[in-house]
């Protein structure tokens, strides 16, 4: 039996080292965002859309935001809300 030569030896030791490597080496997989994750920031708005119930009937109208107005959904689970100048936080 003939010996192998060591540029066969060579050849499988890289050859071993380049498939332990390939399979040795995981990627992370980035887990999606929550809801939570995705709201958390600071979000301006075009317009109000409220709706009333005087009496039972049901009343429906729209006002423009003013330049300013915001919802700032925090992680922390706070949120502060800007709207006609008027600041307020809550949960």
């Amino acid at each position: 039996m003939k010996k192998p030569t060591p540029f066969i030896k060579m050849s499988l030791l890289a050859a071993l080292v380049l498939i332990l490597f390939s399979y040795g080496c995981k990627k992370d997989e980035d887990k999606p965002a929550t809801v939570k994750e995705k709201v958390v920031g600071k979000w301006t708005f075009e317009k109000i859309d409220y709706v009333d119930f005087i009496n039972g009937e049901r009343d429906e109208y729209s006002e423009p935001a003013l330049p300013g107005d915001y919802f700032d959904f925090r992680s922390d689970g706070k949120m502060t809300v800007r709207i006609d100048g008027d600041e307020d936080e809550g949960t």
